[in-house]
């Protein structure tokens, strides 16, 4: 019920701008969001994911994050 007659106000473009919140976070799903603020909270050099498509497309920083998670899965010797 909340989610459709919470009787909250819309934010104007301007209250956006005053809570410097970032466009790409509006946008995609929320299961998206969720993993690509999961993945940049978890604090690996290098990494940090805007658009979830292309940021894991070679498959690279999600071996980073399956080591980061649970060290010692990833074999990086068969990491190409």
């Amino acid at each position: 019920m909340f989610n459709t007659k919470h009787g909250l106000e819309e934010l104007t473009e301007d209250e956006y701008k005053l809570c410097a919140m970032v466009d790409d976070d509006i946008e995609g799903s929320r299961e998206e969001r969720a993993f690509r603020q999961w993945v940049n909270s978890l604090g690996i050099d290098g990494i940090y994911i805007d658009d979830l498509y292309d940021g894991i497309s070679d498959g690279w920083t999600l071996c980073k994050v399956v080591d980061r998670v649970e060290p010692s899965v990833v074999e990086w010797k068969n990491v190409a």
